[in-house]
């Protein structure tokens, strides 16, 4: 019986020991980074609750959260948002965006499966206080329960600064599971009321098993890296120190041949040391996986060394070739060469050389700023990585190509152009030649005018100017000494006919007037004596006017009758095709400037619409015949400087 009570002591110290052990860590069990997108992301998991409701914005109001990737400036008339990001740093990364409830709640309830008893877990989370001006402080309660409630471990955050400019921070703490108990729950509740402030960015929730320190080595091998070449077939032991922390401990040896993306157990390699065989070329990294020798098959119980890292190189694998844009250079112009490898390692060496002879530094680039036509450039290659030996790449030999110098001399008339210039001037320009070499030009431009020249004049009715006997504006082009365009130009007037008559006679109605013009001429004598250019005639006579040009003389003279005007309709017509008035129309439209005429039926409808005091109503309605009665009309018209008078009246239709 003692024996047992010690042993069962024994046993209790070495598990209260193995509390205290934190040396190492093993991979995530939770890893909690709510994704990434280019929009908003899903509600929270299946296995997660929120006392929040989910609302994909950028703003969520009170009482809800979102999942997103970029917020800004939201609330700008109280706290003023931050602008965040996930806090990783990517761009597309999403995070969880809280609004708090205006009551103290839970915002965050995760269970969490598969955990080992007696197993020591780091839990971690990163999180920000979104406010960046005012508002009331985040105060976070973070708890790790078991499924009935009974609280495993609490850890307080306090109150959450303001921080400018924004910076996310990590909050976490250890805990060990009790014995039978492999499910927890993580609890996460907001302290502080919600309203203005309290509101918080979440991301990045991590469980982690932690551990006793466990270190490896390679023997005879200093440092966590070795460089192997492919023909080196060595074994190398791997040994390990374990610090004493679990009553019985198991291990086990992983490989990773992806550079630790993945890890997967070497069978049968469960010792405190490994001996490594040789292997192909490639990055080979060994760690060794501790933990309760109960709960070694479990990924969750265990902790992990940092990893040793063997690279096998092949020997002779690098490579180098050089290139230039063009092997074909003009003259005074540089060339530059670029160096592409393979395999060059981590701090390469390049000596480069121009015919035979050392130059540039080292640098994958070398520039030759003052080529010659026949020089050849090639570049020693020296890898960093073992089992490599320098290589001489290829060879360039450069080529030159001259520029060519063009001087043109040439001249232009107004109005055209050369290459573009319209001015006197020098001008130089560069061309790209076929070569694919700049060439000059250089251009000396002479600019000549236009010669211009006028003439106003005027001739007798019945003769020329120049072969031009009409009234107008002629133009006539010659050329000048310099081949230009000279443009010469003739107003001409043709004077009025001496001997035309003034008019042909007219009528004047009583009341009207006319003015009489005869055409421009040098001076003028009225029969009444009178000298004006114009004569105003009011009553019926002949009228006759002297004129006087340089053409000579002459007499125009014209008659005017006077007679009434008054507008006329007939009271009847007969419109039976006899050729007498078979037409209802205005008898004495003369001197009209404007005329409207309508005839109505009975019954007030338009049925002859006119504007044209020549023209009239034949009877028809709708090309059938009128019946036999009345009908009425209306007439609005002007006369020569009159007012408008408006008549009405009736005409009777007889058959």
């Amino acid at each position: 019986m003692k024996f047992f009570l010690v042993l069962a002591f024994l046993f209790l110290a070495a598990f209260c020991n193995a509390q205290n052990c934190t040396g190492s860590v093993g991979d995530p069990i939770v890893n909690v980074t709510f994704g990434s997108g280019s929009s908003f992301g899903p509600p929270l998991a299946s296995n997660t609750i929120s006392s929040l409701n989910y609302v994909a914005s950028t703003c969520p109001p009170d009482g809800n959260y979102s999942i997103l990737n970029y917020t800004s400036g939201c609330f700008s008339n109280d706290v003023v948002w931050h602008t965040a990001k996930d806090h990783t740093g990517n761009s597309n990364g999403y995070f969880m965006l809280i609004n708090a409830s205006y009551i103290p709640s839970d915002f965050y309830i995760q269970t969490i499966d598969g955990l080992c008893s007696g197993t020591t877990y780091q839990f971690a989370a990163w999180i920000i206080n979104m406010c960046s001006f005012t508002g009331t402080l985040p105060n976070i309660t973070l708890t790790i329960e078991k499924t009935d409630g009974s609280v495993l471990a609490t850890y307080k955050t306090g109150d959450i600064p303001i921080v400018n400019p924004v910076t996310w921070k990590q909050y976490g703490f250890n805990f060990t599971m009790p014995a039978n108990v492999s499910t927890v729950v993580l609890r996460m509740r907001n302290n502080a009321p919600g309203g203005i402030g309290n509101d918080i960015g979440l991301d990045d929730i991590t469980f982690r098993p932690i551990g006793p320190a466990v270190k490896v080595a390679a023997s005879a091998f200093s440092g966590d890296t070795i460089d192997l070449c492919l023909n080196d077939t060595q074994n190398i032991l791997l040994t390990s120190d374990v610090e004493s922390c679990y009553f019985s401990t198991g291990y086990q040896w992983q490989l990773s041949t992806d550079k630790g993306a993945k890890w997967t157990d070497i069978p049968g390699a469960n010792s405190t040391m490994y001996l490594r065989n040789a292997t192909q070329a490639g990055t080979y990294l060994y760690r060794l996986a501790v933990a309760e020798q109960s709960n070694l098959g479990s990924l969750t119980c265990r902790v992990t060394s940092k990893p040793v890292t063997i690279n096998v190189y092949s020997n002779d694998s690098r490579t180098i070739k050089i290139t230039t844009p063009s092997s074909s250079v003009c003259e005074d112009n540089p060339v530059s060469f670029i160096a592409t490898t393979s395999y060059g390692g981590s701090s390469p060496d390049y000596q480069w050389f121009l015919n035979s002879a050392p130059v540039g530094t080292n640098s994958n680039a070398y520039t030759l700023n003052d080529p010659d036509s026949g020089d050849v450039v090639n570049c020693l290659f020296t890898s960093s990585i073992p089992c490599n030996t320098p290589v001489l790449s290829n060879s360039i030999t450069v080529m030159v190509n001259s520029k060519k110098n063009i001087i043109v001399n040439e001249s232009i008339c107004e109005g055209e152009n050369y290459a573009g210039y319209t001015t006197s001037g020098t001008y130089v320009n560069t061309f790209t030649g076929i070569n694919g070499c700049d060439s000059t030009r250089t251009l000396n431009l002479m600019f000549y005018p236009k010669g211009t020249s006028e003439t106003d004049t005027s001739i007798c009715y019945g003769t020329s100017y120049q072969g031009f006997d009409q009234t107008g504006i002629y133009t006539q082009q010659f050329t000048t000494t310099h081949s230009c365009d000279s443009l010469h130009t003739i107003h001409l007037t043709v004077l009025p006919d001496i001997n035309e008559n003034l008019y042909t006679d007219t009528i004047l109605c009583t009341g009207d007037s006319i003015i009489l013009y005869p055409g421009l001429f040098d001076s003028y004598l009225w029969q009444d004596g009178s000298v004006n250019s114009t004569f105003i005639v009011s009553k019926g006579g002949i009228y006759s006017v002297k004129v006087a040009n340089k053409c000579g003389t002459g007499v125009k003279q014209m008659t005017v009758t006077e007679q009434s005007c008054d507008i006329l309709f007939p009271n009847a017509f007969t419109p039976n095709n006899d050729g007498l008035n078979d037409i209802f129309k205005v008898l004495n439209g003369y001197h009209l400037t404007y005329f409207h005429f309508v005839v109505y039926n009975r019954w007030g409808q338009k049925i002859f619409e006119s504007d044209d005091p020549k023209k009239g109503w034949n009877g028809k309605i709708e090309e059938r015949e009128g019946g036999t009665g009345t009908y009425e009309w209306t007439c609005d018209y002007v006369r020569v400087r009159q007012k408008l008078v408006h008549l009405k009246g009736t005409v009777t239709l007889i058959k």
